[in-house]
């Protein structure tokens, strides 16, 4: 039987060796967001910038400060299964989400646990449907809140000091074999997440007094019903479906 210690995150976050403050929540708005490139002590949205490049303007770390680089700590996060997200830092507070889009904020000098959000999705279903572990590509800041895709397709809005749900949204059909694994995307007011599977996204408005949701539909990337080759893939309702192993972590 294979066994698996529990998942920690680990923390050498430049970020804050550049300044943070005190883990107290700044105000993110369209103009803080379209400016990310110039904030070196955030890193505000998945690819930090919208152009996701991913590149830190910060440069205490180089090629002869690497080697008094250490540990400053490392937090369990009660989970044996995969971590995908890329972690979020607002003003000295990290948010990221882990298994079963649980998602966490914590204190970037302290490694203190601020809030823990748990989305209760269902595990059975989520078990039987996802391929590839029961892992989130991270959460979007965004008017005090953090927006995060469930496994169980909604999109949900915390409140980001306090880490309680604001409003939550169903984006897919529930008798559908769908699932969210990725990120939210916010611009001019908008959260939109993907729905993996499906060719589609949805859009909600940040605000909970003007919540409408819009959806569209499309296949940028149409893929075949059957096979046509010995070359090509094996469609994805083809395959086999995979359950989970060693327990629900």
């Amino acid at each position: 039987m294979r066994t698996f210690a529990p998942v920690s995150l680990a923390a050498f976050f430049l970020l804050c060796s550049s300044g943070c403050g005190n883990p107290n929540t700044g105000v993110v708005d369209d103009a803080r967001l379209r400016n990310a490139e110039g904030d070196s002590a955030n890193w505000l949205m998945y690819g930090r910038t919208y152009d996701e490049h991913r590149s830190s303007p910060l440069r205490q770390i180089n090629e002869q400060s690497i080697r008094g680089l250490g540990l400053a700590w490392s937090l369990e996060l009660e989970t044996t299964r995969g971590l995908e997200a890329t972690p979020l830092v607002l003003d000295g507070v990290i948010y990221l989400t882990s298994s079963w889009s649980v998602v966490h904020a914590i204190d970037a000098r302290t490694s203190e646990m601020l809030w823990t959000f748990d989305p209760q999705v269902d595990r059975a279903r989520a078990a039987d449907i996802v391929c590839c572990d029961m892992v989130n590509r991270g959460v979007a800041l965004y008017d005090g809140k953090v927006y995060v895709g469930t496994l169980d397709g909604r999109l949900i809005a915390l409140d980001a000091v306090t880490g309680g749900p604001v409003w939550d949204v169903l984006t897919i059909d529930p008798n559908r074999p769908y699932a969210i694994t990725g990120y939210p995307r916010v611009a001019n007011g908008l959260v939109m997440i993907a729905t993996p599977g499906r060719s589609s996204a949805s859009a909600v408005t940040s605000r909970p007094t003007m919540r409408r949701q819009a959806r569209w539909s499309g296949a940028p990337i149409p893929y075949p019903t059957t096979r046509r080759s010995a070359s090509s893939p094996t469609p994805w309702s083809a395959r086999p479906k995979r359950g989970v192993a060693n327990g629900d972590g």
